[in-house]
């Protein structure tokens, strides 16, 4: 089981009406979806569903990474070097955002970039978070 620290990335259940997406996927903003930056934070809307979100500085930041990354793990990492916070904490939280967003129709998550298999650390067999 991969372990991040003392926290486990395995635990996801898939059935009918729960999303999963692991570390190896890449996040994408899909064609409906229009980004504001105003000062350090960001607003998304929806024009099909005409709803917007906004983001802090921090949503701001996970966001811009994950969808200019070529994979969610590469986000993480660099999240985690720009973030003074404990990994499963960072994990929790990327993850919940992500969900948040893809549920809300203001990101797709794809399959990520073929990954050298050299690198452990990024062979994307990791799953994120908790059953979305």
């Amino acid at each position: 089981m991969a372990q991040c620290g003392t926290f486990s990335l395995e635990y996801w259940t898939s059935y009918p009406g729960h999303f999963m997406f692991t570390l190896a996927n890449r996040a994408q903003v899909p064609s409906h979806v229009l980004v504001r930056f105003l000062d350090n934070e960001a607003v998304l809307l929806n024009l099909a569903s005409e709803r917007y979100f906004g983001l802090d500085q921090t949503g701001t930041r996970m966001w811009q990474l994950a969808t200019a990354a070529p994979s969610i793990e590469a986000a993480y990492q660099q999240l985690l070097a720009e973030f003074d916070v404990a990994p499963e904490l960072l994990l929790n939280h990327l993850s919940d955002l992500l969900k948040t967003l893809v549920e809300n129709g203001l990101l797709e998550v794809l399959p990520g970039e073929e990954i050298s298999s050299t690198n452990p650390s990024q062979s994307g067999t990791r799953p994120l978070g908790k059953s979305l």
